[in-house]
């Protein structure tokens, strides 16, 4: 550890004082997630995020944002990054008891190559999401058990569906 750093009488108030960016009154209680969501971090679809969680009323969650939602989990890049996301879901569960996960992948996603890398056609597109989610789920199932339920899901520009 760097001397220059540590401090035997450190303060937090005195540390932060006149620092603070946003103020809240937020609750320090633990919880339980209603849900692991991993989603792709493209912001184009924070709205479809935002009315996904409420229409599923996931007021508990922990969020995953990644490139590609569950192609990470599907066909990765590198085994590592499949191995990380799964810890992470994995935490979730450990920490927050979290009996579900929701996967998400959406329309015209860079991470496949976009709509282009499907020849334009939407079809293509969908059929490949539909397998990967498959692949996914497999995956997380022989990796969490039976007991925590799966659910993929598509978004595109007119809302979110079931794969």
């Amino acid at each position: 550890m760097n001397p220059d750093l540590s401090s035997t009488n450190f303060q937090k108030e005195e540390f932060l004082q006149g620092k603070q960016i946003v103020s809240l009154e937020s609750s320090s209680d633990q919880y339980q997630a209603d849900a692991v969501v991993v989603w792709c971090f493209d912001d184009q679809f924070g709205p479809a995020l935002a009315v996904f969680l409420k229409e599923k009323n996931l007021s508990h969650k922990d969020l995953i944002c990644i490139a590609g939602g569950l192609k990470t989990l599907a066909s990765p890049d590198s085994e590592d990054d499949r191995v990380f996301v799964l810890g992470q879901i994995r935490a979730s569960i450990a920490l927050h008891r979290a009996p579900r996960v929701y996967l998400m992948v959406h329309s015209d996603c860079g991470k496949y190559g976009g709509l282009k890398a499907f020849g334009g056609d939407p079809n293509k597109e969908l059929e490949e999401y539909r397998l990967e989610a498959k692949k996914a789920t497999d995956f997380l199932i022989a990796n969490l058990g039976p007991s925590i339920q799966i659910e993929p899901v598509f978004a595109d520009f007119q809302g979110v569906w079931k794969l």
